[in-house]
C-alpha cells in the first residue's frame, strides 16, 4: 500500500484533473520537441513535503527528497508503507512523533543521479521558514555543479508547504509538458509561489504547541472553550494564525468565506482544480469542498492526506485548503 491511501473518488479527481496532459517520466534521457526546435529535458523534482502520492509523482515524471519521520522509535520514508489512519490513530493516543530535514545523501544521490545522466534539475524545496533542507539542498546543488561543470541545479524555495507544495509542482508540470525550458519554468515557479494560498484550521492545538509554535497558555484556553484556530502560510512561508472561529463547522465555514478576498477576476481558469488536504478528517474535507463548490462553483476538487512529515506538527483533524489567487498576506 502506498503511503497516504487515496480518499474514495481520489483517483477519479486526480484523473480529471490531469484529462489531456501528456506527462514523461523523468527517470530517462529524453528530450521534446517544441516549435519546431529539439531541446534536452531536464529533471524536475521537490521533497516529500508536498504530499504528492507517489502514483501521482510518478505519472508526472517527478522525482522526490524523502524527509523522514518517527513513529514509535522506528523511522520511515515517504516510500515505506505507512497506514495513515493508524499513524493518527496513534497520535490520539499520545503517541509522540518526530520528523528530520532532507538528508544530505539522499539529496546528493538525487542530483548526482541526474547530472551524471547529463541532466540538469530544478528542485522546488520545503519553505525554508519551516524546515532546513532549503539550506542543505543549495549547498549539495553548489558541490554537484562543481563536479559535473555545465550542469546547472536550479533550487527554489517554495515558501510553500503540504498541498501548496503539491500544486506549485502540478502547475509546473503541466507547463513543462508544454515545452517550458529550465529558465522559464524556474521564473514561472517564482512567481506563482507567491499566489498559492494556504488556509488551514487544527483540531488541536497541542501538537502546533509542541513544535514551539503556540504558547502553552494558549493551547489550554483554546482548548477549554472549543475555540479552533484559522492560521495560513504567509508569503514568506512562515505558519500564522489570522482568526478563530468557536467549533469545528464555524471554522471551516470560515475558511470557505474567507476565500472570496484572495480570489482575482479570473480564478475559475487559474483552479480548474483546487486541493484540500486532510489529516484523517475526510468527512470535514468534504464539508468544506461542498461549501466552497455552493459559494464559488469550484468543478475540480482534490482531496489529499496530509502525510506524517507535516501531519506531526499540526495533527490528526487538520484541514488545509490550497489554490491560486492574489498575492499572500503577510
Amino acid at each position: 500500500m502506498l503511503p497516504g491511501t487515496p480518499a474514495d473518488g481520489y483517483h477519479n479527481t486526480v484523473q480529471s484533473a490531469y484529462r489531456g496532459l501528456q506527462f514523461r517520466l523523468a527517470y530517462d534521457k529524453i528530450a521534446l520537441t517544441t516549435g519546431g526546435v529539439y531541446m534536452q529535458d531536464f529533471v524536475l523534482s521537490t521533497d516529500s513535503t508536498a504530499d504528492l502520492p507517489l502514483s501521482v509523482m510518478e505519472e508526472m515524471g517527478v522525482r522526490f527528497v524523502s524527509l523522514d519521520f518517527t513513529v514509535d522509535g522506528e523511522q520511515h520514508g515517504y516510500r515505506d508503507d505507512v497506514d495513515l489512519k493508524y499513524y493518527y490513530d496513534r497520535m490520539r493516543e499520545g503517541m509522540r512523533t518526530s520528523t528530520s530535514q532532507a538528508g544530505m545523501q539522499e539529496v546528493t544521490e538525487l542530483f548526482t543521479e541526474s547530472a551524471a545522466a547529463g541532466r540538469d534539475v530544478l528542485h522546488i524545496s520545503f519553505s525554508s521558514e519551516l524546515s532546513g533542507s532549503y539550506n542543505t539542498e543549495c549547498m549539495v546543488a553548489k558541490q554537484i555543479e562543481e563536479e559535473y561543470p555545465g550542469i546547472r541545479i536550479v533550487v527554489v524555495n517554495s515558501r510553500c508547504a503540504s498541498g501548496g507544495q503539491g500544486l506549485l509542482v502540478r502547475k509546473l508540470v503541466e507547463k513543462k509538458a508544454a515545452g517550458c525550458s529550465l529558465d522559464e519554468l524556474a521564473a514561472y515557479a517564482e512567481d506563482l509561489k507567491r499566489r498559492v494560498i494556504h488556509l488551514f484550521t487544527v483540531d488541536d492545538l497541542v501538537y502546533l504547541y509542541r513544535g514551539g509554535r503556540v504558547s502553552k497558555a494558549k493551547t489550554v484556553l483554546t482548548k477549554a472553550i472549543n475555540i479552533k484556530p484559522l492560521m495560513h502560510c504567509n508569503i514568506e512561508g512562515k505558519l500564522l494564525p489570522y482568526d478563530k472561529a468557536r467549533g469545528r463547522k464555524k471554522a471551516l465555514q470560515r475558511m470557505a468565506d474567507d476565500v472570496a478576498s484572495y480570489l482575482t477576476e479570473d480564478y475559475k481558469a487559474e483552479n480548474p482544480y483546487i486541493i484540500i488536504g486532510h489529516a484523517d478528517s475526510l468527512d470535514d474535507a468534504k464539508f468544506l469542498g461542498e461549501r466552497l463548490t455552493e459559494k464559488y462553483g469550484f468543478e475540480q476538487i482534490i482531496y489529499e492526506w496530509i502525510t506524517p512529515t507535516i501531519g506531526a506538527h499540526s495533527g490528526p483533524g487538520t484541514i488545509a485548503l490550497f489554490f491560486v489567487g492574489n498575492e499572500r498576506r503577510q
